[in-house]
């Protein structure tokens, strides 16, 4: 069982450190950049 946790977090790790996850996070900043925009938008009409 620890040995399956230590994996998991070495993953874990390793994810967070890859371009995949920060490629991911800029989408999401994106994303939640939008949908500011909109709700500021729809708040005006």
């Amino acid at each position: 069982m620890i040995a399956n946790k230590t994996t998991i977090n070495q993953k874990a790790k390793a994810f967070f450190k890859s371009k995949t996850w920060k490629e991911m996070l800029m989408f999401l900043l994106f994303v939640g950049l939008a949908f500011g925009f909109w709700v500021l938008q729809y708040a005006r009409q």
